[in-house]
């Protein structure tokens, strides 16, 4: 049984990082999801980021600082999502 479970943790998709998440997102609003794989949230968030700013500041400060949090947590999620699949393939 611990030789399966050493083969699915060397054949394991790596972890997110929730901070290199965070970083992307702080350079390019959007860039975080992206990382994460979420490239359709990863899109929008480029594109309402970009009409905020367009209009007025504000708005657009507002969804840089949502995308930021959003791939932060969205990349601790994924992570414990690959943790409990990881947990139930081996029971």
């Amino acid at each position: 049984m611990e030789e399966v479970y050493d083969n699915i943790i060397q054949n394991k998709i790596p972890e997110k990082s929730p901070i290199i998440a965070l970083f992307l997102s702080m350079i390019l609003s959007g860039l975080g999801q992206d990382y994460n794989g979420q490239y359709t949230k990863g899109i929008l968030l480029l594109f309402a980021e970009l009409v905020g700013f367009a209009l007025f500041i504000i708005p657009g400060i507002i969804v840089w600082l949502f995308g930021m949090y959003d791939a932060y947590t969205s990349a601790k999620k994924i992570n414990a999502e690959m943790e409990k699949n990881l947990g139930s393939q081996v029971m």
